[in-house]
């Protein structure tokens, strides 16, 4: 199946951009998701996990079994207004998400995060770097994902409502950031550059990694597939990297027939879509979407 640049402006029932869709009513919001699949199997919710996916522009859940590979459920929105609202609303929505999980997983992505070497510093002081560079952050929580093996931390920013959603509804979840799953999945015996993306709906999360260090995280915004190539091709310039060995590896929801994939693939010579251990199965409309496109659901389904 070929997908457009964005499979929610290409096919419109993937469509977010429909006011239909964006009518708050009585604080209700009708939104239809990306893809969702449900098995017919009965499952007990106590011998499952609960993975959450949660960033400025998607909302992603999934459950899946304690080996990590047998996937009861799968559900994916891209969202461009009233997240907090859309949250609260998504236990109605989805009643498996009341009952109890044996382990719940929450990772965050697109606020202001950073990737640092791993210090002493209290959260005033991580919040206060974050507003330096940032700007100041109108009712956010600051949070903290260690990476202790690399020797790094990612501190970061989730929107209040968001983050005491999350306490509430799951008091015993895990919560961590992407970069932090990304880094610890993905990130092993790299010694080749590697240029690791996970694109989302106008922004994507970018991992610059060789000789099994992380050289760059970034989360630059784009409108076009032109303003991807770019960002590109200045970090190959200013990290002095080889175009025709570097490696791009590519997840999130583009595939091999997206305008951003057929930019990139006239200025680098190796370009790979990210392999992971699900095998995702067809949606209610009979719809096989790629497995990279979970990946970040995925990356914290492993991450311990």
């Amino acid at each position: 199946m070929k997908f457009g640049a964005h499979i929610w402006t290409q096919y419109p029932w993937l469509s977010f951009m429909n006011e239909k869709f964006h009518v708050r009513l009585q604080k209700t919001i009708e939104l239809q998701p990306v893809f969702s699949y449900q098995t017919q199997e009965n499952f007990d919710s106590k011998n499952c996990e609960l993975i959450f996916s949660i960033g400025k522009s998607h909302l992603g859940f999934a459950v899946v079994g304690l080996s990590g590979n047998n996937i009861y459920q799968i559900v994916w929105y891209d969202i461009a207004h009233h997240l907090p609202d859309t949250l609260k609303q998504l236990p109605d929505l989805y009643p498996v998400l009341k009952t109890g999980f044996e382990k719940v997983k929450i990772s965050f992505a697109g606020w202001p995060s950073l990737l640092l070497p791993y210090g002493e510093r209290d959260a005033q002081e991580d919040a206060l770097l974050l507003q330096a560079v940032y700007g100041y952050q109108y009712k956010t929580i600051t949070g903290t994902s260690p990476i202790h093996d690399w020797q790094l931390k990612v501190i970061y920013q989730v929107p209040e409502e968001v983050f005491n959603f999350c306490k509430q509804q799951y008091p015993q979840a895990s919560l961590i950031h992407q970069k932090k799953t990304t880094i610890k999945v993905v990130c092993r015996n790299i010694q080749e550059a590697v240029v690791h993306i996970v694109f989302y709906k106008n922004n994507f999360e970018v991992l610059l990694m060789e000789h099994n260090k992380v050289l760059l995280s970034a989360t630059p915004a784009y409108q076009s597939a032109s303003d991807v190539t770019y960002y590109l091709l200045q970090l190959c310039h200013q990290y002095s990297l080889n175009r025709n060995t570097l490696i791009i590896q590519i997840s999130g929801m583009i595939d091999a027939h997206s305008n951003i994939n057929k930019e990139l693939i006239q200025y680098f010579a190796n370009i790979q879509f990210e392999h992971i251990s699900w095998k995702v199965p067809a949606d209610e409309n009979g719809v096989v979407l790629p497995a990279h496109f979970f990946s970040v659901l995925n990356h914290t389904a492993a991450c311990e």
